[in-house]
């Protein structure tokens, strides 16, 4: 997720992959108010930088953008970029 490119930025990557973590193998000490409050609170926040990426997936609006497009202009995926390799 971090990886991928580095002019689409989630802000707190390493909090959800940490989150993910501790849901999967700490699930027995997940409160769900805590859940309930990550999900009010950064939810939205993320929704916003995934919105705001998206807006920007085309490659004219990427001005210092050398990652590869289509020809649309839209930006590859990773798993497009292996593929077309």
């Amino acid at each position: 997720m971090m990886a991928i490119s580095p002019i689409h930025q989630i802000t707190a990557s390493k909090n959800i992959i940490g989150l993910r973590n501790i849901i999967s193998h700490a699930y027995d000490s997940v409160e769900p108010e805590m859940l309930w409050g990550i999900i009010q609170k950064n939810i939205p926040v993320l929704a916003d930088e995934i919105e705001h990426d998206a807006s920007d997936t085309r490659r004219d609006d990427c001005n210092s953008c050398d990652l590869p497009a289509d020809r649309q202009g839209f930006h590859l995926t990773a798993k497009e970029q292996i593929i077309n390799r």
